[in-house]
């Protein structure tokens, strides 16, 4: 079960990456392509979470100018554009929120919920 959650979450993540790095480069789902040698509807399934061969994480590199461990990190897409003191925030919530009840767990979540909208 955990592996299958990882799987996920890398896949999400790297799909997500894909989408930041190619956005930030100004390049369209097209251009991105053509530069990694593979179809439109292949990044179209990247970016939406699909899997995708080690040779076409290659290819994404190359036409990103990142790494292959960038592109799968998780916390950099995460905290990508959050203040660091938010980011630190978030990071002593989380491992308070490890150490207490579920009810507490709750609370804990509502208030980010009621901040986050406040942003």
């Amino acid at each position: 079960m955990k592996d299958e959650i990882r799987k996920r979450i890398e896949a999400d993540s790297f799909g997500l990456n894909i989408a930041r790095y190619r956005t930030g480069k100004k390049m369209s789902q097209a251009q991105l392509a053509e530069a990694a040698g593979v179809s439109d509807k292949t990044i179209q399934r990247i970016e939406n979470g699909g899997d995708t061969s080690v040779a076409n994480v290659m290819a994404f590199s190359s036409a990103l100018g990142a790494s292959p461990n960038r592109l799968f990190s998780y916390e950099d897409n995460l905290f990508s554009d959050m203040d660091p003191e938010l980011v630190e925030a978030i990071t002593i919530l989380a491992e308070t929120a490890k150490k207490t009840s579920r009810d507490r767990q709750k609370m804990l979540a509502d208030i980010l919920k009621v901040q986050a909208k406040m942003l």
